[in-house]
């Protein structure tokens, strides 16, 4: 009995810390003074290249009838390819068989000749509304430094993250 509770605490530790960073709202000062949680509320996440090399971010907003989902190269990390996902689940993500995030099957996607430093993805909100929780796979390539390629995640390796529509 004593192993169940402990399992079942446990769990609920974990699930907790998974949904920690998503409902944060970070209240904003307008031109008057008054503290607002804004409308166009920014999530900024770091681009992980080759799982741990900082190559830039992808921020998410949503104003108006639109997501905004930008992606940023750190110089002098540059762009050649850009694959998004957005839906209401991490699983119901594009996955192959083995339950692995796939790019190439992500239905927002952009190549670069000549690579580009930004590119900001432009998606209609449709059925979602405020308050509603949405989770984004964000992945890139990247020319190196050096002149090589690396994959790149927003976030964290080869996952999604989580944005409340405001």
């Amino acid at each position: 009995m004593k192993k169940l509770w402990l399992g079942t605490l446990m769990l609920l530790a974990v699930v907790g810390l998974m949904t920690v960073g998503c409902d944060k709202m970070d209240p904003l000062v307008s031109q008057d003074g008054v503290v607002t949680t804004a409308a166009c509320n920014p999530k900024v996440v770091t681009i992980w290249a080759g799982k741990h090399i900082n190559a830039g971010t992808v921020t998410v907003t949503n104003c108006s009838e639109s997501l905004r989902v930008k992606y940023e190269a750190r110089s002098p990390w540059v762009f050649t390819e850009m694959h998004l996902a957005v839906g209401n689940t991490c699983v119901g993500l594009p996955r192959n068989p083995q339950g692995h995030l796939v790019p190439g099957l992500f239905p927002y996607a952009k190549e670069f000749d000549p690579p580009v430093t930004e590119y900001t993805f432009v998606i209609p909100l449709g059925d979602w509304e405020p308050g509603d929780l949405i989770y984004i796979a964000a992945h890139c390539v990247v020319i190196t430094p050096c002149g090589g390629n690396e994959t790149g995640w927003g976030d964290v390796w080869k996952g999604c993250f989580c944005y409340r529509i405001q």
